[in-house]
């Protein structure tokens, strides 16, 4: 896409940028406006409703690379002379690229893994045979670990641990860990506040499954914790590819005569 071309073609829908417009806050009318900018520079109408949403992905993007918040990001919007995304747009959007970098993410793990194999391989003929046998077979590697925090001071509600392989250097696992939940504060505050009831709250706790806070204990505890829930699911991980392996060789049944003259 020209994004020359793109610019000139908005500038021209005052509608889409310009905040004092009386249709501002109009959303079919704006979407009706990304539809004409979209014809004007050959987006297909399957995709023209996209390029709606491609400078507000980007600003939200933009917000997760420099770890920054709403509200930070309002006031970037503000010394650029740009309008600031609507929160519940922001939250929309959001989640969209949240959701893409956890993707994203998992797929360079696995490439890294893979890496990881191969590199051991490469200097051990005993791992490459046994990765030749079963390419998804259980090797021994060495490795670190290493923990850190969003603030210093023990005092940061985000850590982080990763272990780190030692060939290689590169990054095999992660476990990040949270004590704070946004939504969850938020409602406690209502609640404290009597703007909802016992019973509210409660029903809303019930019902919300996507809580950010997966661990209760101290800011100091996260390096601990997440290394042990790295050894666990790696150990989960080795048992039960064992198990598999095993009920393979019991399916297929005994070689007999294996390792006879």
């Amino acid at each position: 896409m020209d994004e020359e071309r793109f610019i000139i073609e908005v500038e021209k829908h005052t509608i889409l940028y310009d905040i004092t417009h009386q249709y501002y806050k109009d959303n079919v009318r704006k979407d009706k406006a990304w539809c004409l900018v979209g014809g004007v520079i050959g987006v297909e109408d399957e995709t023209r409703k996209d390029v709606a949403f491609d400078v507000n992905v980007r600003m939200v993007l933009l917000a997760h690379e420099l770890g920054l918040g709403y509200a930070a990001l309002k006031k970037i919007s503000k010394v650029l002379g740009i309008p600031a995304l609507h929160l519940k747009t922001y939250q929309r959007h959001d989640k969209r690229v949240t959701v893409a970098e956890i993707e994203r993410g998992l797929e360079s793990l696995h490439r890294t893994r893979e890496q990881v194999r191969q590199a051991y391989a490469d200097v051990d003929p005993d791992v490459a045979e046994l990765l030749r046998e079963d390419a998804e077979a259980v090797i021994n590697i060495s490795v670190s670990f290493d923990g850190t925090w969003q603030k210093r001071g023990f005092t940061s509600h985000y850590g982080i641990g990763v272990c780190i392989d030692i060939l290689t250097g590169l990054v095999i696992d992660y476990e990040i860990l949270s004590c704070y939940c946004h939504a969850c504060a938020l409602k406690g505050n209502a609640k404290q506040e009597q703007k909802i009831t016992e019973e509210e709250y409660d029903s809303w706790r019930q019902t919300h499954s996507d809580c950010a806070r997966n661990f209760a204990g101290s800011s100091k505890a996260m390096e601990q914790e997440s290394a042990k829930r790295m050894w666990a699911r790696r150990k989960s991980l080795s048992t039960a590819k064992k198990v598999k392996r095993h009920q393979q060789e019991m399916q297929e049944g005994p070689t007999y005569g294996a390792g006879m003259d």
